[in-house]
């Protein structure tokens, strides 16, 4: 999960006010009650943000959950409160652009800080129209754990031992892939992207760094688990591509870069820091890094 401030973006195209100011007004204008929530690119120049807001009327622990739509001059183009089950605490656990402008949202429903495995994933239009949804309920672990969009402009959702790839239009199912590994091995994805040209994926989590070959047939397709541990331990969350094809994760801790090609997962240190880094990106010529320096980001 991607944790930004969105008031950091926003106050990037407002100039004239204090900066303290400029925070406030945006975090007023757009309802969150939050500092962490996920932010993603969506098409046509625009922003998704995703937050818990404020409190819902009728009991006291259960709260909302707010999407944002802004544009590159940081103006709210859609703000809606998401249609949600009840619950005493959600956490906005994924969310992603989808192709044509929309955008995809994982949240969980827990019972004050007691995780339930109940969750809802819905999907929106380029209009923030509601497309479909899907819920469990409790004792159904199967919420959303991470979401991305597919090659064919469709949605993949990365579920407990499973990869379910929806239709993005209907929400039907158009397969069920098992994941297929070791024994014994404990697996968390916490970014994932195709590789090109394939319908293989490429992710960083646990183990450190993975590799996801698409095996079976099309009708009863099936992902095999390749896998590398950075060594000493290193606690990796974020991927990116840079367009000559290399593939960059960093430790958030030791302010350490890696750089890595799959399938084989080959990795080298490339960047030892004095700083945290909170994200990347990649040029064919260099990394840009979002960072903290003695707390200054």
């Amino acid at each position: 999960m991607k944790y930004f401030l969105l008031t950091a973006l926003l106050n990037c195209f407002v100039f004239f006010t204090p900066l303290s100011a400029q925070v406030y007004d945006h975090i007023v204008a757009a309802g969150f009650n939050t500092i962490g929530f996920e932010l993603e690119p969506l098409e046509h120049g625009r922003w998704l943000a995703v937050g818990v807001g404020e409190k819902l009327p009728g009991g006291s622990y259960t709260d909302s959950v707010v999407a944002v739509v802004f544009d590159a001059n940081g103006t709210i183009v859609h703000r809606h409160i998401l249609p949600l089950h009840h619950a005493e605490v959600h956490e906005v656990v994924t969310a992603t652009g989808t192709s044509g402008g929309g955008y995809a949202i994982a949240v969980a429903h827990n019972l004050c800080d007691a995780s339930t495995g109940a969750g809802t994933l819905l999907v929106f239009d380029k209009d923030s129209q509601l497309l479909w949804s899907k819920h469990n309920s409790f004792g159904q672990p199967n919420t959303p754990q991470f979401l991305t969009g597919t090659p064919d402009g469709n949605l993949l959702s990365v579920e407990p031992g499973k990869f379910v790839k929806y239709d993005l239009q209907t929400g039907v199912a158009l397969f069920e892939a098992p994941m297929l590994t070791s024994p014994n091995t404990f697996v968390r994805i916490y970014d994932l992207t195709y590789h090109p040209g394939t319908e293989d994926l490429v992710g960083v989590g646990i183990p450190s760094l993975q590799y996801w070959k698409k095996t079976g047939t099309p009708d009863v397709p099936a992902y095999q688990l390749s896998s590398a541990v950075i060594d000493p331990f290193s606690s990796v969350s974020r991927l990116t591509q840079s367009p000559a094809g290399q593939y960059y994760t960093f430790d958030f801790y030791k302010g350490i870069v890696y750089e890595f090609a799959p399938p084989n997962l080959s990795h080298s240190l490339i960047g030892d820091y004095p700083f945290s880094i909170t994200d990347l990106a990649a040029t064919v010529q260099e990394l840009i890094l979002f960072a903290n320096l003695n707390a200054v980001p």
